[in-house]
């Protein structure tokens, strides 16, 4: 069994990167407990019930950067996009997501310290998916991400999509078109477009339509389309079969 150190975890809610001003992270899954006992019953019997989550995460405040302050506006905001990495964001690096819904946010600090921030986020009726990165970082040009192999998506699952777009520059609508892509083959040959993010030229989180079963293809990548004059978009996609 590998030995997991906490170094690099990547926090992305909705079209903010939270990473940088954070130090300490926990993600809670669980299904609740529910009695279900019956007539001829030997012992207790437990059910278990709809899945929930809860993220909590804390730093430093920094108004100016990291989008603090867009947490403390926007804090109660309903479905945002939610994305977790535990170990990293480059390309096939595991990542949970799902839609928040209920979250807090607080700050506080004594004279002369530097003040702590922390937040949290609850359940909103989508569960966690477990997926992998398929793009990450900051694109200037149009790009085929490489190949991941993920598997098929069996004919009772759906493949998720999801897009964070955490920065833009440039200049004539600088705009980042993001699609995944399968195929049979890791040197996608012939590939196949599975799922198409609206064109994205705004700090945004976007979550696909999922797409049902059954996809025979293995591999999956990223194709990231750029735009614009000097353009410069950050873009994390992420795909899960589930």
């Amino acid at each position: 069994m590998a030995e997991h150190v906490i170094k690099d975890t990547k926090i992305l809610i909705g079209g903010f990167d939270y990473s940088p001003g954070l130090n300490q992270v926990g993600l809670t899954l669980k299904k609740a407990p529910k009695p279900d006992p019956a007539f001829g019953d030997g012992a207790q019997s437990i059910a278990l019930g709809l899945q929930t989550f809860e993220l909590i995460y804390s730093g430093y405040l920094d108004m100016n950067a990291n989008n603090q302050d867009e947490e403390q506006t926007n804090w109660g905001e309903v479905d945002t996009v939610l994305t977790i990495c535990p170990e990293n964001v480059d390309v096939e690096a595991i990542a949970y997501c799902t839609k928040k819904a209920a979250s807090e946010t607080s700050w506080d600090g004594t004279i002369g310290d530097k003040a702590a921030f922390s937040g949290a986020a609850f359940s909103s009726g989508q569960g966690v998916v477990r997926g992998l990165v398929l793009a990450s970082g900051e694109k200037t040009t149009t790009v085929n991400g490489a190949a991941v192999e993920a598997g098929a998506v069996g004919a009772t699952q759906y493949l998720y999509g999801v897009l964070h777009i955490t920065g833009v520059s440039g200049t004539d609508n600088p705009t980042a078109t993001v699609k995944i892509q399968s195929a049979p083959a890791s040197n996608f040959a012939s590939p196949t477009d599975r799922i198409e993010f609206t064109a994205s030229t705004e700090v945004e989180a976007q979550w696909a339509t999922p797409v049902a079963g059954e996809i025979t293809d293995t591999f999956w990548r990223a194709v990231v389309t750029i735009s614009g004059t000097n353009p410069s978009l950050t873009v994390y996609c992420v795909m899960a079969i589930q």
